[in-house]
């Protein structure tokens, strides 16, 4: 078994075809293909931040204090419309004469005395992933509710340093005991085992195929099957082979990416993945 076994890893040594799939393929070509994958979701990222987004807004003489916000935000930028309806609004979005449509209800009332809740209507497309509108709005719209909130609740004789203690009569202190090796194991680790799967698959599927089909094409397989050892052991000794092979390309990916990983995250400034990276040991990237 151990003679077939070294043999052939000997013959796949020697071919080029197996070094690239085994060596060049995950030091080189993985690293450089998930890197290319990278850049473009973080530019796609950069610019879904950076867009400007065309709105309208009905009713905006109801809320001054969220209108100049919107007005002044970097992100917004204000349109004019005659359109008041719903369906009128939401056709306008989809032919593109804007973005985003906020409808103000006409018994909305800023004022402190107001004690009662307000529906207002937002209009947009949800379909996209990076849904940066949603996002910037309710941000506006928190600050603008906390405003009013605290207005609300000074009209009412409370002052703002019960505020705290009425809306939140708890506040919880979490503590985590679990080491940052633990935290980050838990997160990745089941997404490296779907990683490991194929790209085993990918270093040992060509040494496979040489191997077996390869050497019948070749006419070796009948030379081999008349020497005195056992088909049993022939048979090991080749699956030992392509064992070693799907291994070592995954033990090679694991470290390549390790090592990219550090080395990108340090030289770009990602500091999360720097600190992600340095966070694992040798020990860890090889179990």
């Amino acid at each position: 078994m151990w003679q077939v076994y070294f043999k052939e890893l000997t013959e796949l040594v020697r071919d080029k075809k197996t070094m690239f799939f085994v060596i060049l393929l995950p030091i080189i070509v993985f690293p450089v293909l998930f890197g290319i994958m990278g850049l473009v979701v973080a530019n796609v990222a950069k610019q879904a931040e950076a867009e400007e987004h065309r709105y309208v807004i009905i009713n905006a003489d109801k809320a001054p204090q969220l209108t100049e916000a919107l007005f002044y935000h970097k992100n917004f930028k204000k349109v004019e419309s005659e359109l008041t309806e719903p369906d009128a609004l939401k056709q306008a979005i989809r032919d593109d004469k804007f973005d985003l449509a906020i409808i103000i209800a006409d018994d909305f009332s800023a004022e402190a005395t107001n004690l009662s809740q307000s529906q207002w209507t937002v209009i947009y497309n949800m379909s996209s992933q990076l849904d940066m509108i949603d996002k910037y709005f309710n941000e506006l719209l928190r600050t603008y509710s906390k405003t009013l909130q605290l207005a609300k609740l000074d009209s009412l004789g409370v002052s703002a340093e019960k505020v705290d203690a009425l809306l939140q009569p708890v506040k919880l202190e979490k503590v985590n005991t679990a080491e940052s090796r633990e935290n980050l194991g838990e997160k990745i680790g089941g997404l490296i085992a779907y990683i490991l799967i194929p790209l085993c698959l990918a270093g040992c599927s060509y040494p496979a195929i040489d191997i077996g089909a390869g050497e019948k094409e070749r006419g070796t397989l009948e030379t081999l099957l008349i020497c005195p050892i056992s088909r049993t052991s022939i048979v090991l000794g080749k699956f030992l082979t392509v064992l070693t092979t799907g291994l070592a390309t995954a033990l090679i990916t694991v470290t390549s990416f390790g090592g990219w990983g550090y080395v990108i995250g340090s030289l770009m400034g990602v500091d999360i993945v720097a600190k992600t990276m340095s966070t694992l040991g040798v020990t860890d990237l090889l179990l």
